[in-house]
């Protein structure tokens, strides 16, 4: 590993760091933030362009960088909080390589071919629900994550953050949702929609092959895409309660499919 440190705050990097904060769909990279996010990137074998970190956090974690083949930069404290999103940064930052995101619709058939559970988002445009919903598809062993163009981007930072490191044990895809649905109901894989007026999903068959399709809070999902599903299913709730976020009622179907599943085995 190669250390450099960067003595100006008008340094190329410090600038990259920036323009990284918007995500850009002609960017062959993205910004990655955080220890935890950066120690699951190297876990997993991500390609990380290079690392920015102060002078205090690579003298408490040289170890976990001791495998890495690339440039390690180390900047104050102040210069690197000012070039990421994070509004108190724990000391470290890294450029990663952007993997393709979006799957071709001439692939979606052998995309979906063998899939048992999965989440497909519908305009949820709050990366914090998307990271939570990652984080428990991850946690479950289902098969991924599948976010609307309309939806919050796959590499948003804050979506990227939101998941613990999570997001690089099973990246989010892009799809174009229509397409998408009609490749997975052609292939016999039930189609349900979070709302509140399905059937429970204590009486829901959730060990089907199954793909779900959850809304933003205010909004649902649109009217267009339910028609395509073949049934709903809601999370049994008090009378008078609000609705629960997107992250947690679809953390709920997740857990309840896993619930059923296990006990069949």
């Amino acid at each position: 590993m190669k250390i450099q440190e960067i003595h100006s705050t008008s340094h190329p990097l410090l600038k990259r760091l920036k323009k990284l904060q918007r995500v850009s769909k002609e960017e062959d990279y993205f910004l990655v933030e955080g220890t935890h996010a950066i120690e699951e990137a190297l876990a997993c074998d991500w390609p990380l362009d290079c690392v920015v970190c102060t002078q205090r956090w690579l003298d408490n974690h040289r170890t976990q960088l001791r495998h890495f083949q690339k440039s390690c930069y180390c900047v104050p404290d102040p210069w690197l909080a000012q070039a990421v999103t994070t509004e108190s940064p724990d000391g470290v930052a890294a450029i990663a390589c952007a993997p393709n995101l979006a799957t071709n619709r001439s692939d979606y058939n052998s995309f979906l071919r063998g899939l048992s559970l999965a989440i497909i988002t519908d305009g949820v445009q709050d990366p914090g629900n998307v990271g939570t919903l990652l984080r428990s598809i991850v946690a479950v062993s289902a098969d991924g994550l599948f976010l609307s163009e309309d939806s919050v981007h796959p590499l948003h930072p804050k979506l990227i953050r939101s998941t613990a490191g999570q997001w690089f044990r099973k990246p989010p895809q892009r799809v174009n949702i229509a397409a998408f649905l009609d490749a997975a109901k052609s292939l016999g894989i039930q189609i349900l929609v979070a709302s509140a007026d399905g059937q429970s999903l204590w009486k829901s068959d959730l060990r089907r092959p199954t793909l779900l399709i959850v809304g933003s809070e205010g909004a649902g999902v649109k009217a267009s895409v339910a028609s395509m599903a073949s049934g709903s299913v809601s999370i049994p709730m008090a009378q008078n309660v609000e609705s629960l976020n997107v992250g947690i009622a679809g953390t709920l179907v997740l857990y309840e499919s896993k619930r059923q599943r296990d006990a069949t085995k």
